[in-house]
C-alpha cells in the first residue's frame, strides 16, 4: 500500500507539475506552502541524522547477534569435548 502511494505521488507529481509548483526562495505558489517548507526544511535537516543512526543501530545488533552466535558455538564445542575423569582410588 505505501509503495502504491509512493508511486502515485510521483506519478501526479510527473503528470502535473503545475500543483507542485512553489518557490522557496521568493514564496510564490499557493497559500500554506509556507508551512510545507518548513517541515520539509526539518525533514532534510533530519535525515542524515536519522540515517547515521538506523546504520549506528543496524551495526549494534549485527555485532550482538554475532557475539551470542560465536558463545553458542562454544557452549558446543565445549559439550562436545570429553570431560577428563579422576580415576577414584578404592580403599
Amino acid at each position: 500500500m505505501r509503495r502504491f502511494a509512493g508511486t502515485l505521488l510521483v506519478l501526479a507529481s510527473l503528470l502535473f507539475p503545475r500543483l507542485a509548483r512553489a518557490c522557496p526562495v521568493c514564496g510564490q505558489g499557493r497559500e500554506g506552502t509556507e508551512s510545507a517548507l518548513l517541515v520539509m526544511s526539518g525533514v532534510l535537516s533530519a535525515l542524515p541524522l536519522l540515517m547515521a543512526g538506523g546504520i549506528a543501530v543496524w551495526i549494534v545488533l549485527r555485532a550482538r547477534a554475532a557475539s551470542r552466535e560465536r558463545s553458542a558455538h562454544a557452549v558446543a564445542a565445549a559439550a562436545e569435548r570429553p570431560t577428563e575423569s579422576t580415576p577414584s582410588s578404592i580403599s
